[in-house]
């Protein structure tokens, strides 16, 4: 069996600050990424396995949601699409809300039916979504996904031996500035698994230890400015049974890429970049003070803010049950 392993495309309509694309020429970068990883699918035979991240925010442009769909309704009937929710594509890291965002768009259509199917005939399912826990692509797969790591490694059966994540990991010790987890933690926590496939960290890479196979594809587009000097890629590899695993080929998307120098970006992008920062953070809160919400107030009133970022936060604070 081959699998395209690939993760974090974190698909959306504005164009990243560090990027010189017009919006038509952004959207076609992106497309053209799906389109290099569809296609080598259908040419080798393969299932993709999209890791996390697929939107950049749980609620997606309806533009995107529909060009994705376009994209992966081009894979033949042999393949699959199998994809699991990561930090971006649910609000608040929960699970309980994906009926509700982008996400769970292309849960609810994951059959494909075909009018012309004999009657009795089995519909193709092209989509499936991996909830936690136990897989369907191989019987040996578990999917930890965005939840605790440790609680799983508990609960995960002995035959597991591939594991899919999406938390941020590091091949060695994580930074002390980072919230992460590195090689050694997943191998103490799943000692019987094989192969770990985990997104979350766009710097992808790939690490054999003696005891497994780690693949962490990384992102799919440039989308910083830190990645200016990074190539983005998604990995082929072959199943041969839970003991004999192989990256066989690589798949590089977004190859020629138009980006500004660091030193060229303008103050404005960069406040908007720490309001989108602002935004993280605060979709992790869960108790906000009516001092916070009249303070927002204030702030969107008295700055110029993007209409895009302005539009986030009061999406956001409406998830709340708050009027911004």
């Amino acid at each position: 069996m081959k699998f395209i392993i690939t993760s974090d495309w974190h698909l959306r309509r504005t164009v990243p600050i560090c990027r010189l694309e017009s919006p038509t020429e952004w959207m076609e970068v992106q497309r053209g990424a799906i389109r290099s990883i569809i296609e080598t699918a259908n040419n080798i035979g393969a299932d993709i396995v999209h890791l996390g991240d697929i939107f950049d925010k749980p609620r997606a442009d309806t533009l995107i949601v529909n060009m994705l769909i376009y994209q992966l309704y081009q894979l033949e009937t042999t393949s699959q699409f199998y994809f699991i929710a990561g930090n971006h594509d649910v609000p608040y890291r929960s699970y309980k809300s994906i009926d509700e965002v982008s996400i769970g768009t292309i849960k609810r259509i994951e059959r494909s039916y075909d009018p012309f199917l004999v009657e009795g005939e089995k519909e193709h399912i092209k989509f499936r979504y991996i909830p936690a826990g136990k897989s369907p692509i191989v019987k040996e797969a578990y999917n930890v996904g965005i939840e605790d790591y440790l609680l799983h490694s508990q609960v995960c059966p002995e035959s597991t031996s591939w594991i899919l994540a999406h938390h941020l990991t590091f091949q060695d010790r994580s930074p002390i500035i980072a919230e992460g987890l590195c090689v050694e933690d997943w191998i103490r926590a799943f000692p019987n698994a094989r192969l770990f496939t985990i997104g979350d960290n766009h710097s992808g890479f790939i690490k054999q230890t003696k005891e497994a196979l780690f693949i962490v594809p990384g992102s799919m587009t440039r989308q910083t400015i830190d990645q200016a000097d990074y190539q983005p890629r998604s990995y082929v590899v072959e199943w041969k049974s839970p003991y004999d695993v192989e990256v066989i080929d690589e798949i590089k998307t977004d190859t020629n890429p138009k980006m500004t120098e660091s030193r060229y970006i303008s103050t404005e992008g960069i406040k908007d970049e720490r309001l989108n920062a602002f935004i993280q953070i605060l979709k992790k809160q869960s108790d906000i003070s009516l001092d916070f919400i009249e303070n927002v107030r204030k702030f969107l009133s008295m700055n110029e803010i993007d209409m895009e970022v302005k539009r986030e936060i009061r999406e956001l604070f409406a998830e709340l049950d708050v009027k911004i």
